[in-house]
């Protein structure tokens, strides 16, 4: 293979993995993002997780790096939550949705936290460095 080839099939699965992740991945409770490294540390790399069990709702989803998604899906199943095709009736299928649902949510208030963290952090560097932050009025406020 050349490397012209090898540049070609870099860009294709850089598209690739653009279209499946979107524009600006990170990871849903660990907030790993960098993209570059995502396509050279494996460990890092963000899936679709899907939150409910994909045999009980395909559609909701969320993106997490690949030591979350292990960590979620070991949690769906200790929980009890079956996951294979045609899981059994809709009262099955959705007691597995509650528990994914109730798994997922444990992990919600450390991100919460870790976000608030990050925001105070930013407002300090806004006062240090541009005070006039705070006399910015928003749309919202003048309705």
């Amino acid at each position: 293979m050349t490397f012209e080839n090898n540049t070609v099939g870099a860009a294709a699965r850089r598209a690739s993995r653009d279209r499946r992740l979107g524009p600006n991945p990170v990871c849903t409770l660990c907030t790993v993002s960098d993209p570059d490294a995502l396509t050279r540390v494996k460990r890092s790399l963000l899936q679709a997780h899907h939150l409910a069990g994909r045999a009980n709702d395909r559609s909701a989803t969320v993106l997490l790096c690949m030591n979350c998604h292990a960590a979620q899906s070991a949690g769906q199943r200790d929980a009890g939550v079956f996951d294979k095709e045609q899981c059994g009736p809709i009262l099955t299928r959705v007691i597995n949705a509650l528990r994914s649902l109730a798994v997922f949510a444990e992990k919600l208030p450390g991100l919460i936290s870790r976000l608030a963290d990050l925001l105070e952090q930013l407002m300090f560097m806004l006062d240090a460095h541009c005070p006039q932050w705070r006399t910015l009025i928003l749309e919202e406020d003048l309705a």
